[in-house]
């Protein structure tokens, strides 16, 4: 019943086990047809290496960018997804654009701006490449955290009708008018061993011992509705 995030206080920082790319290159496809008909089309998706962009390329604008406006826009994105426990600063978020292990994918012409709408493009790109990292180190902490909580023990043989008990069971429901499948179903809900040995078409079953669940229902066209729900043919196969 632990909860991390108001148990721990997580600071953000650079973990170099993090590697992560952001792709911001266009798919392109070139389509050939042989003739009119365009019999025998080929879709090339092509990803050129000259677009992977070195990391460091920030470091000659970094004082370019909005970092009130890069601030504000990552704290949004860190309540939007809950993460309440966690904190940074400007500072921490200008490391991470500058030292965290990312491949960034885009033209290499971004990163030589020469009007006031270029630089606000490098800031959304400095924005999603912050997020990115800062999703990636929440989840890691949040599982080690997790981790470190978790309790092993033996799965129990059990007998197989207790999945009947205190109600967790099947749930059925046929029409009133149905009275005489009522009656049967209930006596058969009264002896759990006929469910599992006898097959007598009132509800359709399988017994697959391997399972949590037994008997697991099928669907069926004598039942309205069954919660959970029955297994479709498909599943049954």
């Amino acid at each position: 019943e632990r909860k991390f995030e108001k148990e721990k206080i997580l600071k953000l920082s650079i973990d170099d086990k993090i590697v992560y790319t952001v792709d911001l290159l266009p798919k392109v496809q070139l389509i050939t047809s042989e003739n009119e008909r365009e019999k025998g089309i080929k879709k090339i998706e092509t990803k050129p290496k000259e677009y992977e962009v070195r990391r460091d390329k920030f470091e000659d604008i970094i004082d370019l960018l909005d970092w009130q406006k890069i601030y504000q826009e990552v704290c949004y994105f860190k309540t939007q997804r809950g993460y309440w426990n966690l904190i940074f600063d400007i500072e921490t978020l200008k490391e991470v654009l500058q030292s965290s292990e990312y491949k960034l994918l885009c033209s290499p012409e971004i990163f030589e701006p020469k009007s006031i709408s270029d630089i606000k493009k490098l800031e959304d790109i400095a924005v999603l490449v912050i997020e990115k990292y800062l999703d990636l180190f929440y989840k890691k902490e949040w599982r080690k955290f997790e981790t470190e909580e978790l309790q092993y023990c033996k799965l129990s043989q059990s007998p197989p009708s207790s999945f009947f008990k205190d109600k967790q069971g099947y749930v059925v429901q046929i029409e009133k008018k149905n009275e005489n499948l009522i009656e049967n179903i209930k006596k058969l809900a009264q002896d759990l061993n006929k469910i599992l040995d006898e097959e007598n078409g009132l509800l359709p079953r399988i017994y697959f011992d391997r399972s949590l669940y037994v008997p697991i229902l099928l669907e069926s066209e004598k039942v309205d509705k069954i919660s959970p729900p029955g297994l479709v043919k498909s599943e049954e196969k």
